[in-house]
């Protein structure tokens, strides 16, 4: 199955609340941060989307056979730098450990080094997400340093070079 990445919708909403919904606060800071609060509303993610434009971060629905099957950013775009950071990145529940992961996440390098000319992409990522961390091991991610979240817990600092296909 094909991963693309494309602009967050309108129609990707409600997948989105749907893969939040009833599992609670520390779900929605596990894959999204401070990014939204709980409980995530379709305002929220409306609000978001809005002033992407002005801001510097781009909000990608994943798409597999037409179907929304996650949602990543890219955030804290500095194309001079040649980098941005990789977030709230969340695989739809039925298709988890299926390998999607790992497919939007190159899916992802692609955008961000054909489309934007990027060479190096961040990310940060609790400890505590074994799954998380082992798939971003795997697509090439090295841990840079370890950080304390806001919350106390501690999260990996993760860099990849991207600069060949």
């Amino acid at each position: 199955m094909e991963i693309t990445l494309a602009p967050f919708a309108p129609r990707d909403i409600r997948p989105l609340l749907e893969w939040n919904d009833g599992l609670g606060p520390d779900f929605l800071t596990q894959w999204a941060g401070f990014g939204y609060s709980y409980p995530l509303t379709r305002g929220q993610v409306t609000d978001k989307l809005d002033a992407q434009g002005a801001a510097k971060y781009l909000v990608f629905a994943l798409r597999a056979e037409k179907r929304t099957v996650g949602t990543l950013e890219l955030n804290f775009l500095n194309v001079p730098a040649g980098c941005a950071t990789l977030c709230r990145f969340l695989i739809a529940p039925e298709q988890r450990l299926r390998g999607l992961g790992a497919k939007a996440l190159r899916a992802a390098e692609a955008y961000a080094r054909e489309r934007l000319g990027l060479d190096t992409l961040l990310l940060k990522v609790f400890e505590y997400n074994r799954i998380a961390v082992s798939c971003y091991k795997r697509a090439g991610f090295d841990i840079r340093r370890i950080v304390t979240h806001q919350n106390g817990l501690p999260m990996l600092e993760m860099e990849k070079r991207i600069t060949h296909a």
